[in-house]
């Protein structure tokens, strides 16, 4: 299942948390209902296309109550050579890069992560 969602806002996940709403029940996907625990094989997770270089990919849409929205996020290398596609976000974010190398800038500090 693919769900096209445009970028959402940290703050407003945190507010929608709040307010006890799901993150996943509002942008197509069904409601979450794992609590405990939650199991996302290799390539099981849920497409989420916001950009047209990267491909996301939920790995805890089905987990309610979540604090964090983990994604395993792919880059196609040559893609981005051509035009790269930046963007910019408030809020927390980690990283971690299992093949290849990928440059971030997080305050002004230009970071190269491989």
């Amino acid at each position: 299942m693919k769900v096209e969602n445009a970028d959402i806002l940290v703050s407003f996940i945190y507010k929608a948390s709040r307010l006890n709403i799901e993150r996943r029940a509002d942008s197509g996907g069904n409601n979450p209902k794992l609590h405990v625990y939650g199991v996302v094989r290799n390539g099981k997770g849920l497409n989420i296309e916001r950009r047209k270089h990267y491909k996301y990919e939920s790995l805890a849409y089905n987990f309610t109550h979540k604090k964090a929205e983990p994604f395993m996020v792919t880059i196609d290398p040559e893609t981005e050579k051509e035009s790269p596609e930046f963007n910019s976000h408030p809020g927390q974010e980690f990283n971690y890069v299992i093949e290849g190398r990928g440059q971030i800038v997080i305050d002004n500090h230009d970071i190269i992560l491989k």
